[in-house]
């Protein structure tokens, strides 16, 4: 079988209630050729009994379990056959066109990094709302990883989630991902701060980047946030510490 073009990872433990959204997302893309690959860090079966229900031969379960966050990423993308890798968190979707529109964009620009905007659903607030990202009307365009590690480091707080080609919101060829692997740390993500860690080595070892200033996806829940319990010092967050170890 030919490697598919998109490789779409989704680590996943204990939501199989928000997983089902993000693999109907995919399987509701009007680009076809890619593979999904759930890793499953479950404590239960409640992921394996969502993935059943889903009879399509481009998903594809791999078992983990008692893994750390970064390492159950880490095993999902060492299962991915395709020409760029994306993750997709499991609190995520794809807009129904993305795939068609990146497959599109990368044939024109021939970048081996991309990254794009994401909207949030905000269902912490009272009414919840969504959040839409600032986007821009002049279109794609390629800037240097010179460019965008000036812009992160001018605001490191404000910027990284739309400067940085963070691997939730980007995706990266797999010829970059193999050059990360055989690096000083021997792996794509590290314990802390995975996606920032991953987008920083990615401008490393490439010239330029396209830059989509549109929102390609949308985080269907803030509550869920990683990010949002580690600033709150949450439930999440102290998950995370213990799972480090």
């Amino acid at each position: 079988m030919s490697e598919p073009f998109f490789s779409i990872v989704i680590p996943t433990k204990n939501r199989a209630f928000l997983l089902r959204h993000a693999i109907e997302s995919l399987l509701k893309q009007t680009f076809t050729d890619f593979e999904i690959i759930v890793a499953d860090n479950d404590d239960t079966d409640a992921t394996t009994q969502v993935i059943r229900k889903c009879k399509d031969p481009r998903l594809i379960h791999v078992r983990t379990g008692k893994l750390s966050m970064p390492d159950n990423w880490e095993a999902g993308c060492e299962n991915a056959q395709g020409q760029f890798v994306c993750v997709l968190e499991d609190k995520q979707a794809l807009k129904r066109r993305a795939l068609e529109r990146l497959h599109e964009m990368i044939g024109r620009r021939q970048p081996l990094v991309v990254k794009w905007q994401c909207d949030m659903f905000q269902d912490e607030a009272s009414p919840a709302r969504l959040r839409r990202a600032k986007t821009s009307p002049d279109g794609p365009r390629m800037i240097s990883s010179d460019e965008a590690l000036t812009q992160f480091c001018s605001d490191l707080k404000e910027t990284y989630k739309t400067v940085l080609p963070l691997p939730q919101r980007g995706a990266f060829h797999k010829e970059v991902l193999r050059q990360i692997r055989e690096g000083v740390m021997g792996r794509l993500f590290h314990p802390v701060s995975p996606d920032v860690n991953l987008a920083l080595l990615a401008l490393n070892y490439v010239d330029e980047i396209l830059d989509v200033p549109a929102a390609l996806g949308v985080y269907m829940s803030s509550v869920h946030s990683n990010g949002r319990s580690s600033a709150e010092k949450g439930a999440l967050f102290q998950q995370f510490l213990r799972e480090l170890q």
